[in-house]
């Protein structure tokens, strides 16, 4: 009975190619928290975050901002879902925008 190999496996071998790879760090849009947050979107309590459908079928998603937690009224937002009505604390990507609320409550661009 052959005994059991033992060792590192001969790169490109069968048993190299076998062995399961260390995963690296993705940061997606950037190399850091900051690059991958939005900093150009502004809002104030009230205001509507919107959140746009990236495939067909998917749909668009929107939150009451409840808090702008970063300066001068930029991201991270606290928001709550109007699907689900949970409270989270939301880092907007380029997917995002914000419909400011007038005082009589209509969305305005």
């Amino acid at each position: 009975m052959p005994s059991r190999i033992r060792g590192k496996p001969k790169p490109g071998s069968a048993r190299d190619r076998m062995r399961p790879r260390r995963a690296s760090a993705i940061v997606c849009r950037g190399d850091t928290k900051e690059d991958a947050m939005r900093t150009d979107l502004k809002a104030r309590p009230g205001d509507r975050l919107v959140i746009h459908a990236h495939h067909v079928g998917e749909h668009v998603r929107d939150a009451e901002i409840l808090e702008a937690t970063g300066p001068d009224g930029g991201p991270p937002f606290r928001v709550r879902w109007s699907d689900t009505g949970e409270e989270t604390l939301h880092f907007p990507g380029n997917d995002a925008t914000v419909e400011h609320l007038t005082a009589a409550g209509r969305a305005k661009r």
